[in-house]
């Protein structure tokens, strides 16, 4: 649970780096594979989780520094940035530089797309109530600066340009929801933690403000 959350070491700024240990009877305990920093975690009545330094690690852990889950994560926000992954999982143009590269993931979409339901295409609805969804299929999802890409497990393959993007929400222990040119869009994950996904949505869009105009809004991150 708690790594769905701080999807980054608050210490090393490693990301996906924590695992959770649970332990029956006692403290669950979470760990940093990258660092070596271990906390144990402990359930304040009325108040959430604390989480104090038992194993200080490689990068400046204080051993016996207790702090909220959310002053955690206020710490991993402090090491926020937006880091090229180095073995491109996706062909790439020119210029381009990816940012996310999914696990195994679920993507739903209305059942009017054409995109992927052609036989059933219509004009999007804006009333998103009364809209209805079905699953793609399995795949994993891309993040570049220029895009979001979604390569299905079958070849149902599709890619987004981010200046078509308006939003994207955390929708917790759910998935993320896409707003897409009208159409709704929500990828479910299996591990990916959703902040992560929002939150780097969240850096790119200033950069494609800056550069087209384009607005796209994330859920608070």
């Amino acid at each position: 649970m708690i790594p769905l959350l701080l999807w980054r070491c608050p210490l090393c700024a490693t990301d996906d780096a924590l695992v959770q240990i649970e332990r029956r009877l006692r403290p669950d305990r979470l760990h940093c594979r990258s660092c070596g920093a271990a906390w144990r975690v402990r359930r304040v009545p009325g108040a959430g989780f604390t989480l104090r330094v038992i194993t200080a690690g490689t990068s400046g852990g204080r051993v016996g520094e207790e702090r909220s889950l959310a002053e955690w994560y206020d710490a991993l926000k402090a090491t926020l940035s937006l880091r090229p992954l180095g073995a491109a999982a996706l062909p790439l143009s020119p210029g381009e530089t990816l940012y996310l590269a999914s696990g195994v993931a679920e993507l739903r979409a209305e059942t009017t797309d054409p995109l992927f339901f052609p036989a059933g295409s219509a004009p999007p609805r804006l009333d998103k109530r009364e809209v209805t969804g079905a699953s793609v299929g399995l795949g994993r999802l891309f993040l570049t600066d220029q895009r979001l890409a979604w390569r299905g497990a079958e070849g149902r393959d599709a890619d987004f340009p981010l200046t078509r993007l308006a939003s994207a929400h955390a929708v917790m222990d759910i998935g993320v929801t896409l707003l897409v040119d009208l159409r709704l869009y929500m990828v479910c994950f299996r591990e990916e933690s959703l902040l992560k996904v929002v939150t780097l949505i969240g850096l790119l869009a200033p950069q494609i403000a800056a550069a087209t105009g384009h607005r796209i809004v994330t859920s608070h991150w």
